[in-house]
């Protein structure tokens, strides 16, 4: 397959543009070229900025696409424009958030059943943007699927500073208390932007 990811330099992204290219598909980035890219060269770049909605469209209209990874949609109308930049595509992966949960699940295994209750504007965009593309999907519109990664750690993201000063292994050595948040019984899941990857080019 001939597939865009949409943001392919980033953490999570790097994972999923390895994994691509592990499984035989044809990647294309589009970024806005301001970071250094250390993907491999078989790789192709297409350099422009995603909030430039009239531009971004036409790029992705004029290369054909079997499917689209979009790791930088963040809110409705970041979902408006993937559905008028991507018609045609067989598949369209949208990154969302476990952030649109707020916060400690009221039950486990979340389903997709699971009340959503975002706490900041991160991710109130990010269920908008999701609604958005749920009823696209549901007319008929763009063939959708929505990823949810928690803390993804790797290339540009450490596992939230355990082991630096600081970290709760520090705090230990030195003899001070562990920090807890809340009540302690929250569970914060971590996952390698590698692991992201496979999720999301399987």
């Amino acid at each position: 397959m001939r597939v865009i990811v949409v943001g392919g330099t980033g953490n999570i992204s790097t994972g999923i543009v390895k994994a691509m290219l592990a499984f035989g598909h044809e990647v294309v980035v589009f970024t806005r070229g301001q970071r250094k890219s250390e993907l491999p060269d078989e790789v192709s770049h297409i350099t422009g900025d995603r909030k430039d909605c009239a531009a971004f469209e036409a790029a992705m209209q004029a290369q054909a696409f079997d499917a689209a990874i979009d790791m930088i949609s963040y809110d409705r109308a970041d979902a408006a424009s993937a559905i008028r930049a991507f018609r045609g595509v067989k598949h369209y992966i949208h990154c969302s958030t476990v952030c649109t949960y707020g916060g400690p699940l009221a039950e486990l295994p979340a389903t997709e059943e699971c009340e959503l209750r975002p706490i900041n504007d991160y991710g109130r965009g990010k269920v908008a943007a999701d609604e958005l593309l749920l009823q696209a999907h549901a007319d008929g519109l763009l063939p959708v699927t929505i990823m949810k990664p928690a803390h993804t750690f790797g290339p540009s993201w450490a596992v939230l500073g355990q082991l630096g000063a600081g970290g709760w292994l520090d705090r230990v050595e030195k003899g001070k208390p562990i920090i807890v948040s809340g009540d302690g019984t929250n569970l914060w899941s971590v996952c390698s932007s590698d692991d992201a990857g496979l999720g999301f080019a399987g």
